[in-house]
């Protein structure tokens, strides 16, 4: 749906089922669908410029009760030096693996293609998969989750991992000789996801992190900082939130500090295994909702979601987004409250945006705010 930025108007909808965001390029929107299709519509208009099926067969499935493809896309499509990558299926290890496209964004013309299929022929076999997700990009290369993808070459590698051994530290490290896929040397420090970037569960391992850091379960950055919101009240991921109690911890780091000391990381792994210490915090506020986007503009930063309250009548209220939505703004530099505003429903998963028009709100009820 494409909406007038100064009323609201509808000027023009689209039909399909789109999970996240479009790409724009030069006047073009490009999305993908669950059907299996990649769209390139005119962005004045509406009207289709292109289409493109990078699912490998016109094959529909049952999922969530509504019809859709065995190679369903996401909505967001990577657009890396003036092409477009799309990503088809659900995992590596089904129906024949996940299709790589790469795309003329003006024509839909194929550039390249490839296929990633690790299928487990034998129950001894051990074989490194992936789950398809929104694609990531450093400017050099392509990420998929853990994997790395040239983006000339579609060749794929498996990131270097942090080595584990467990809380009590009796685990030994993984054994790196049963992967089958080269690894590379040191891990890049990518925005990364651990149960994929549309998951919009709040649980304590559903964290995203950036620059091998932080830790959160909400977050946005520039070049200098990032500002974070985390289900947990430590780094860790056993340290939980007690619904009603205390907030949800707002965070600003800086990602230009050092890294972490030795002392700390040993004693923090120690702790609680695997999670680095918030060696870079600037600062933290705990807020009373359960967030569901953060955005950064100017010298603020919005928190949007639901209150975090336990109705003792009607108790899973607040954590199925019934309880009505807040907006809190907050400042830049120290995190205090500026604002806070009642909402007649929560943002849906980091439905927050700021363009030259102003700051816009997509909420779970329909309704598109404008700031």
């Amino acid at each position: 749906m494409a909406l007038n930025c100064a009323d609201g108007r509808t000027l023009w909808r689209a039909r399909g089922r789109i999970d996240s965001p479009p790409t724009l390029y030069k006047g073009l929107v490009l999305f993908g669908t669950r059907d299996g299709w990649v769209h390139c519509l005119r962005a004045g208009d509406g009207r289709l410029a292109w289409k493109f099926r990078a699912a490998p067969a016109e094959r529909l499935i049952l999922d969530d009760s509504r019809l859709e493809s065995v190679w369903p896309l996401h909505g967001s499509l990577m657009l890396f030096a003036g092409r477009i990558y799309a990503i088809a299926g659900r995992s590596s290890f089904l129906d024949g693996g996940l299709r790589i496209h790469v795309l003329n964004p003006e024509t839909g013309a194929v550039i390249a293609a490839s296929t990633f299929f690790t299928e487990q022929t034998k129950q001894s076999d051990y074989y490194e998969g992936v789950t398809n997700d929104l694609l990531v990009s450093d400017g050099e290369s392509l990420f998929l989750k853990h994997m790395k993808i040239d983006p000339e070459t579609l060749t794929i590698s498996r990131l270097q991992w942090w080595e584990f051994s467990g809380p009590d530290g009796k685990l030994k490290a993984y054994d790196k000789s049963m992967v089958n896929l080269p690894i590379e040397e040191k891990r890049t420090p990518v925005l990364s996801s651990a149960s994929g970037f549309l998951d919009d569960e709040l649980f304590g391992r559903a964290h995203v992190q950036l620059d091998g850091a932080e830790f959160c379960n909400r977050l946005s950055f520039d070049a200098d900082y990032a500002y974070g919101i985390r289900h947990s009240q430590g780094p860790g991921h056993f340290q939980f939130h007690v619904a009603g109690e205390g907030g949800f911890p707002v965070l600003c780091f800086d990602r230009h500090s050092k890294a972490v000391p030795k002392a700390i990381k040993r004693r923090n792994l120690g702790a609680n295994g695997s999670a680095p210490a918030d060696h870079r915090l600037i600062w933290r506020h705990d807020l009373p909702v359960r967030p569901s986007a953060i955005l950064v503009t100017g010298d603020r930063v919005l928190i949007g979601g639901g209150p975090d309250k336990v109705d003792e009548a009607d108790p899973l209220r607040g954590f199925e987004w019934r309880a009505g939505g807040l907006l809190y703004t907050l400042s830049r530099a120290d995190g205090r409250t500026l604002s806070k505003q009642k909402l007649s429903a929560p943002p849906v998963h980091e439905g927050l945006i700021a363009v030259k028009a102003g700051i816009f709100a997509c909420l779970t009820d329909g309704t598109v705010l404008k700031q």
